[in-house]
């Protein structure tokens, strides 16, 4: 991770309240600092492992009106900003002409939403532009203080401290800023965000002066695509289409390619999945797996978004591996493993099934006798 620029502000305001105040006093904050490098390092790390959703920052969509397409640009005062803030040489991103300019302009409009939101408190706005993987991005966060409690072993003397939460980020977004400017056109979507169940009244807020739009939920999608694929897989072993063995395959393959994109921090795209799953020869523009779900009966199958961050929760909660060792064929769950039902030796190349039933134990001795 290179850090390229950061800022803090802090964001003054009280629950229960409708105003709120910005200072951008503190201006100075050295990205050589070591301990800020470590921080921001952290704090990286911790909500990419946390964001579990996908949006834009504004959009250009397409409307049909009287037969014609009509391009209907949906600029929000965040997109403008990044418009008149950020460098780019035709093929990259270069970098921010002035970050101060554009952190305090960014604070603004944080701070003008807040003001509506009589449920959110203060903070302190932390801004993060940085490189990852030959990718730029651009990380917003408002993170809460909390009290913690510290000490002098050698005077005995116990200290109060304020130190940064570093388990709440849903007042925070992670901007793509490549797949912004348009140098990823495979991918639509270039703002991640962490979305609790129930928290939209604290911070929804937030993402809207962040100007998010058309957002693709991570667990949502994760869990209708592995559903869709077995119904899909099941639906080609009825049809004779395929054999156990082959819809065992493709069920391995789309399994892969979903824990790929997790370890990658990719987006899935939902075409590809299709296509995985659906017949060698199927058309490549509209895979059989892909008209499939849109003409299912079940309607939930008609919504999965076109690219969405994997949900490792709902991947574990799902997904199955399934094997075999000699003729013995076995199917463990991710609750098998935090259960200890089943134990894993990696170093070993061993599995151990714990509190297997007695009458299977005493089947299986009967052919050690």
């Amino acid at each position: 991770m290179q850090i390229k620029n950061l800022a803090i502000h802090e964001m003054k305001k009280t629950r229960g309240e409708f105003a709120a105040m910005l200072d951008t006093s503190a201006d100075n904050w050295s990205i050589n600092d070591p301990v800020i490098v470590e921080f921001a390092e952290k704090l990286r790390d911790r909500f990419a492992a946390a964001g579990n959703a996908y949006a834009n920052v504004g959009k250009e969509t397409i409307e049909q009106r009287d037969g014609q397409d009509i391009v209907i640009r949906n600029n929000t005062v965040m997109q403008e900003v990044l418009l008149e803030s950020l460098e780019c040489d035709g093929s990259s991103v270069k970098g921010f002409k002035d970050f101060s300019c554009f952190s305090e302009k960014c604070g603004r409009e944080v701070e003008k939403f807040i003001k509506e939101n009589g449920f959110a408190t203060g903070g302190h706005i932390v801004y993060i532009a940085y490189d990852y993987k030959n990718v730029s991005y651009l990380l917003v966060v408002l993170m809460k203080m909390t009290e913690g409690y510290g000490m002098n072993y050698t005077q005995s003397k116990m200290l109060k401290s304020q130190i940064f939460n570093m388990d709440y980020f849903q007042e925070g977004v992670r901007i793509n800023l490549n797949t912004w400017s348009g140098f990823n056109p495979d991918v639509d979507r270039c703002m991640n965000f962490v979305k609790r169940r129930g928290d939209d009244d604290v911070s929804k807020y937030f993402r809207d002066a962040m100007g998010c739009v058309d957002y693709a939920e991570s667990k949502r999608n994760t869990g209708l695509v592995i559903d869709a694929v077995l119904d899909y897989l099941d639906y080609k072993v009825e049809k004779n289409d395929y054999d156990a063995q082959e819809k065992e395959r493709r069920s391995t393959v789309v399994q892969e390619y979903l824990w790929g994109k997790l370890e990658r921090e990719e987006l899935v795209q939902f075409k590809e999945v299709c296509r995985l799953a659906s017949p060698v020869n199927n058309d490549s523009e509209h895979p059989e797996m892909e008209i499939y779900c849109k003409n299912h009966k079940k309607i939930k199958f008609h919504n999965i978004d076109a690219e969405f961050e994997v949900s490792k929760d709902k991947m574990r909660d799902k997904l199955r591996v399934a094997g075999q060792v000699g003729t013995s064929k076995f199917s463990v769950s991710a609750n098998d493993i935090k259960t200890k039902a089943v134990e894993i030796f990696p170093s070993e190349c061993s599995v151990t099934f714990n509190n297997v039933d007695q009458k299977i134990i005493e089947r299986l001795v009967r052919f050690m006798t």
